[in-house]
């Protein structure tokens, strides 16, 4: 049995600390690249979002996602194989009828799970949560048996894990309508109609016997019929993490890794507009008690004739050419860097409908290269017990 807290919010509100640095940063990688993946605390419907100065980020953010999706999740192909173990592969070899048949078998179920993706639509959600990884480097991904997939911001759980980085306990916290209970639960849980928004607590916390048991809670009330136990290969939470640090709660984003870069290309970008507007500005100078009259100059159309002196009249002008050359240069310089970091200038996958093995391939080599080790991570924590979700829930 699951050891109930008395109160989730305030547990949610304890293990809530340890999240606050790691919430700072993804906000601060957010504004410079995706700022609608994780707002400022307490924004709402009626405030504005940060508007960044360049288009680096998100571009890079978008591409890197994409490229993420394309191994993770190929369409028309299994990125999944099921193969016989050693000892099984040896006795079969003996019988190859035996073996084709049991071939063919793992085959089909291939093919269902890949069929049960489709129907599940996962690549949209799954898009989202890699560019929620990209940015804020932690993501809670929740697979429900009935529904599509959901994806939970950092902002909106707390996490722990132990040593070996496996996961011990999750708090979620969920601003839902009244109107999406049932007359019971909100009866029971005290909530009227009347209500704006009400939160809602969902726990799941690992057992001493390896399974997981979970429930939910409202108005500190345990919402009926929501206690349930899961064994791992089963669980429909899936937390992720983009870059894993040993002995943390939460990981590391890619973007932290270039947020050196991210704020010199905002500041140097955001100077370079201010200073381009200052310097469209055309004002003209007369001299004071000048032959060449004010009106006539405001008056005159083109190629009117009117009387004056040309050294009565000058045009002010900010003489920063030189210096915008600079910061012109200095933001190419870092643009050419960030776009080699966020792959923006490879050309290995074609844009095409039908993309060869051999392209994913590349891709695939291409992509451990140059992020060391984050795609076998992700193949870990989300290939892996996805599959054994879905082939758990087709065996069913």
């Amino acid at each position: 049995m699951l050891e109930k807290e008395n109160n989730l919010s305030k547990l949610y509100e304890k293990l809530s600390t340890k999240r606050n640095e790691f919430l700072d940063r993804g906000r601060e990688c957010a504004e410079l690249t995706l700022p609608a993946i994780l707002p400022h605390e307490g924004f709402g419907n009626s405030d504005t979002l940060y508007t960044p100065y360049q288009s680096v980020g998100s571009r890079g953010v978008n591409n890197l996602a994409s490229k993420l999706l394309l191994l993770l999740l190929p369409p028309n192909a299994p990125f999944f194989r099921l193969s016989l173990s050693g000892r099984v592969r040896e006795e079969l070899e003996q019988d190859p009828k035996l073996k084709t048949s049991v071939e063919k078998s793992l085959a089909k179920i291939e093919r269902e799970v890949m069929n049960a993706i489709e129907q599940s639509a996962l690549r949209v959600p799954v898009f989202s949560a890699l560019k929620h990884l990209i940015i804020t480097g932690n993501v809670l991904v929740h697979f429900p048996k009935e529904g599509q997939m959901k994806i939970y911001p950092l902002s909106q759980y707390c996490i722990k894990r132990d040593s070996e980085g496996s996961l011990l306990e999750i708090v979620m916290k969920e601003s839902v309508s009244p109107l999406s209970l049932n007359e019971e639960v909100r009866a029971i849980c005290q909530v009227t109609e009347k209500d704006e928004e009400i939160d809602i607590y969902t726990c799941i916390k690992k057992q001493e016997n390896g399974k997981y048991s979970g429930y939910q809670e409202c108005n500190k009330v345990e919402i009926p019929g929501s206690y349930g136990v899961y064994k791992e290969d089963d669980l429909p939470y899936i937390p992720l993490r983009m870059i894993r640090v040993d002995h943390e709660d939460y990981g590391r984003s890619y973007c932290e890794e270039f947020l050196g870069d991210l704020k010199s290309i905002e500041g140097l970008s955001k100077a370079l507009l201010e200073s381009a507007a200052a310097s469209s500005k055309v004002v003209f100078m007369v001299k004071p008690n000048a032959l060449t009259k004010k009106r006539d100059l405001v008056e005159s159309s083109n190629g009117d004739i009117i009387t004056g002196v040309k050294d009565d009249v000058a045009v002010l002008q900010t003489e920063k050419q030189y210096d915008l050359q600079i910061v012109e240069r200095t933001i190419n310089t870092i643009a050419e860097r960030l776009s080699y970091d966020f792959l923006l200038q490879s050309a290995v996958t074609r844009d095409a409908e039908r993309v060869t093995a051999e392209e994913i391939r590349k891709l695939a080599n291409e992509l451990e290269a140059a992020l060391g080790g984050i795609y076998s991570l992700l193949s870990q924590e989300l290939q892996l017990p996805l599959v054994n979700l879905l082939m758990k829930r087709l065996s069913a």
